[in-house]
């Protein structure tokens, strides 16, 4: 489960803003969100808050839960590590809208996750 340290806000202001251009806004940690009028993507979202492994205890506040998200019409993931491939933080975000997911192969293969990792369906349903 994800607990956003500041509840919808900050998803509820990304959507919320008229863009002319690509438009950035910082996810914390390892993510961004990249908006233009046509578009809205997430790159490495991460909202988990780690301890799986030490060094990868998230240092910064949660910004949104990703179940929250209205406007997602791709997912970009990196690499494999969990706080880029994180089924938990990115599969609400696929699931809801029916966005595309992009990672690199290894994420798939060789995961640094134990857990599903949800990802969307390649038929055409939703």
């Amino acid at each position: 489960m994800i607990r956003p340290t500041w509840d919808d806000w900050f998803v509820r202001e990304v959507e919320a803003a008229t863009v002319d251009g690509p438009s950035l806004w910082y996810l914390g940690a390892t993510g961004f969100v990249v908006r233009t009028a046509a578009a809205t993507v997430y790159v490495d979202p991460y909202f988990g808050v780690g301890g799986h492994r030490p060094d990868a205890v998230r240092m910064c506040p949660v910004p949104m839960d990703p179940a929250d998200a209205t406007r997602c019409d791709a997912v970009v993931v990196t690499h494999e590590h969990a706080d880029h491939m994180h089924p938990p933080s990115y599969g609400p975000l696929v699931e809801r809208s029916g966005a595309a997911l992009y990672a690199p192969e290894t994420c798939l293969s060789d995961p640094d996750y134990d857990g599903e990792l949800r990802l969307p369906r390649t038929d055409g349903s939703r």
